[in-house]
């Protein structure tokens, strides 16, 4: 590791615990922060506020009519909130700390109801899950003026709500003059609700209780200390947050003369937010490739960093982002604006793989309708290797030939390969383009886009070893079984990125428990690598449909179909066919507590039988911390997708830190 390179994650790593207000306590890993109510000309929303991307499944119970929300490993500090409401459609909703890591939201209906689901992203550490319901039609309806949206105040402290108990018993008879953002003369003792067809409000109506008020919680309840803070602080518009990653790996076997047997990887990202409208990040991220062909790479950049605001209808954001568009999982065929870094393939998460680049975003927003435009005024590439490591777009096809039998002369030509990468220019011609549009019909969301883009990866034009006729980068037989048929130029690599343009679709929508969801993307062009080591682009469409479903017992199943359809397509294709189908999914299960999860993400590809799938196991107990066991191991033959990894099976260990 390059001194100057360590010096900085050290840096990095120090000034997050600097930053970081250690806590004693395990508490679950997601946070309700406030609950927010509006009402508008068709829809009544239910905003719940969460510190991290909500988990959760929905149940609709009757007699009466009731949508429950079991949020997964959440808490609220409350423990218990409620809210009436009375309007066209709902009676009101409440809000328990139902077991030690499941929060309810029960939202009370006047009818059958109608509702769909929406998560979007406040901030990195910030999401609303909205919850629209569909109101009735009505002439002359009284509730269409400029009613004021209803806030639940999430309290900071436990001590802030024993004082409003016992202001309340202090006080008797002035209820009325509880502010009506919270009515606590509604908070009521709750039994755990220990299935989802039992009655949430069923418990009768007690004057509330401090002693009382952690009975929602499982047998072993939390102290009842545990959201005290030791000293009152005023709250400051700036919010410093963070996280630090660090996974090691280390192949399965010794199986090639030259390859990466261990690999370590850091990522630090230090943030400061200011009033949930500017953000400025930055971002050291390190990797090394041990072995043989050692290599290391050190960035340090910013990273998300961007002002936003909100007027009338609109939303816009402006600077350094990452913008998430498509519905599946793993693999999202319209979610384009971002180029990956997959220096390291698919070991990464799907997340921790974006790069965020430049753009500008406005949003338009009426009832149940949306229009998105996004303007990227300069070209970002996709992150990766062309010779040298296990994942690279050549592999070690340098040092394979360097270890052979072929003379000196031989070995300096090959080894003095280089590429000329012609990236678009900075100017007029160099942007791009994209907009998306739908909204909500029948429950279902639909959302049509467009990007006028480059693409991430290059085509590859010039190869400057003539008569090739590869079915694998990775091996140098084919090569030198040929020599003697191949034609040697000094010319370097040509790779240059080129325009598409890339047409999108996406639904999602619930039935019963069941999830559905899918996405369907067609672009003007896409390149594909030939046995000749260049490139040809070929029309394509690909589309993905697919499944989510929690079992009563928490066993969590996705299932996902793709299909990716070549048109013209070449046979000297590599790693692809004309028709491509894939399965994608992942199951997942909390294992004999709710702070250990197992794991198991899977690709498959039917027409080649190839596959890639990664057991995992999660532990999180400690606050903040999450330790990650598992491997990735891939199949299939050398001339798949998949196939030419079979040989970097590989088992894995990360530690990841976020305050």
């Amino acid at each position: 590791m390059k001194k100057q390179s360590f010096l900085q994650v050290v840096i990095f790593i120090g000034v997050s615990l600097f930053l970081y207000p250690s806590t004693p306590y395990a508490l679950p890993g997601n946070k309700i922060i406030l609950a927010d109510y509006k009402i508008g000309y068709k829809t009544e929303i239910v905003k719940i506020h969460t510190a991290n991307r909500p988990n959760f499944n929905t149940v609709v119970l009757e007699n009466p009519q009731r949508l429950i929300f079991n949020l997964k490993d959440t808490f609220l500090p409350e423990v218990h909130l409620s809210k009436n409401v009375d309007s066209q459609t709902i009676n009101g909703f409440r809000i328990s700390q139902n077991t030690r890591n499941l929060t309810r939201l029960v939202i009370d209906f006047k009818g059958k109801p109608q509702y769909r689901t929406e998560i979007s992203k406040l901030d990195d550490n910030n999401f609303s899950l909205d919850i629209e319901i569909k109101k009735p039609y009505k002439k002359n309806n009284p509730s269409l003026g400029s009613k004021p949206s209803t806030i639940i105040p999430v309290l900071n402290t436990w001590s802030d709500l024993s004082q409003s108990f016992m202001r309340q018993e202090e006080m008797p008879g002035q209820a009325d003059k509880t502010p009506p953002e919270l009515n606590f003369s509604s908070i009521r003792e709750t039994k755990p609700i220990a299935s989802d067809t039992e009655d949430p409000s069923s418990a009768p109506l007690e004057k509330p209780v401090l002693r009382s008020s952690f009975s929602l919680l499982e047998e072993g309840s939390l102290p009842s200390d545990l959201f005290d803070e030791t000293s009152p602080q005023k709250k400051s518009d700036w919010k410093p947050a963070g996280s630090f990653l660090v996974r090691t790996s280390i192949d399965t076997k010794n199986d090639q003369p030259n390859e990466n047997q261990t690999s370590l990887k850091t990522r630090a990202i230090l943030k400061l937010e200011y009033k949930n409208s500017f953000l400025i990040s930055g971002i050291s991220d390190y990797l090394y490739f041990g072995s043989n062909n050692r290599t290391d790479d050190h960035d340090l950049d910013l990273f998300e960093t961007y002002f936003k605001t909100s007027f009338s209808k609109f939303d816009l954001s402006i600077g350094k982002q990452i913008k998430r568009w498509g519905k599946t999982d793993q693999i999202s065929p319209i979610d384009t604006l971002n180029p990956e870094n997959i220096t390291e393939f698919v070991i990464p998460s799907y997340e921790e793989r974006k790069i965020p680049i430049w753009m500008a975003d406005l949003t338009f927003k009426q009832d149940h309708f949306f229009i998105e435009s996004i303007f990227i005024p300069f070209f970002e590439p996709a992150k990766f290797d062309y010779f040298g490591t296990d994942w690279a777009h050549f592999s070690h096809i340098k040092s394979d030939l360097n270890d052979s039998n072929l003379p000196n002369a031989l070995k300096s030509y090959f080894n003095a390969i280089s590429v000329d990468e012609d990236e678009p220019a900075r100017d007029a011609d160099g942007f791009e383009y994209a907009a998306r549009f739908g909204g909500t019909v029948h429950n279902i969301d639909v959302g049509f886009t467009y990007h006028y883009a480059f693409e991430d990866l290059p085509t590859i034009q010039r190869f400057p070893i003539k008569n090739l006729a590869l079915e694998n980068p990775n091996s140098i037989d084919g090569l030198l079984s040929h020599l003697d048929q191949l034609i040697l130029t000094n010319e370097a690599i040509d790779a240059t990125f080129l325009r598409t343009h890339i047409f999108g679709f996406e639904f999602e929508t619930t039935v019963n428990k069941v999830g559905f969801r899918g996405e369907a993307v067609f672009k003007e062009n896409e390149s594909y690598l030939t046995q000749s080591f260049t490139s040809v682009r070929n029309p394509t469409a690909f589309w993905i449909v697919g499944m989510d479903y929690t079992t009563l017992n928490e066993w969590y199943f996705n299932l996902q179909f793709g299909h990716q359809h070549i048109f013209q397509f070449d046979p000297s294709t590599l790693f692809f066919e004309k028709d491509n189908y894939s399965l994608i999914g992942e199951i997942n299960r909390d294992l004999f507590f709710d702070w250990l999860k197992g794991t198991i993400q899977y690709t498959y590809i039917i027409n080649d039988s190839s596959y890639y799938i990664s057991p995992r196991v999660t532990y999180s107990y400690i606050d903040n911390w999450q330790f990650l066991l598992g491997a990735n191991l891939f199949e299939g033959s050398s001339d798949t997708i998949f196939g030419r990894y079979n040989r970097n099976d590989q088992l894995f260990f990360s530690v990841k830190f976020k305050f």
